[in-house]
């Protein structure tokens, strides 16, 4: 669980983010279809999960809510309505590590993650 996952369905998202990840070492796997994120996901859970609030497929919070069945690793979601992801994880119980508006500056999207890495393992435990 050493990695960060990417599931966006905007490949060029996904690829710019990819980029910038590990140029700060940061090992990343990336997925545009949430159909096969999930299962993936679950089998070999991220140590962080940057995720997309509305995908075609699936929605961000159906996804949210199905892999936290299985896992207790922080999520950011992305969304250009973040503050209604926020509000509709809430209303279901779910808490998110953090919320990032579209559009978004890749070196904000690094500090969010650089604050939220170092509590994933405590996440982690908390989950067992």
């Amino acid at each position: 669980m050493s990695d960060i996952a990417i599931v966006d369905d905007e490949l060029a998202i996904c690829r710019a983010l990819a980029i910038a990840f590990e140029a700060e070492g940061w090992p990343t796997r990336m997925f545009t279809d949430p159909l096969v994120a999930l299962p993936a996901l679950i089998a070999v859970p991220p140590r962080l999960l940057i995720l997309n609030g509305h995908m075609p497929g699936m929605h961000g919070i159906e996804f949210f809510e199905r892999f936290r069945l299985y896992s207790r690793c922080p999520v950011v979601f992305l969304s250009a309505s973040a503050e209604e992801i926020e509000a509709a994880c809430a209303e279901k119980g779910l808490h998110a590590a953090d919320y990032v508006a579209k559009p978004f500056s890749t070196a904000h999207l690094i500090r969010v993650c650089s604050q939220v890495l170092p509590h994933a393992h405590e996440a982690r435990e908390a989950g067992r």
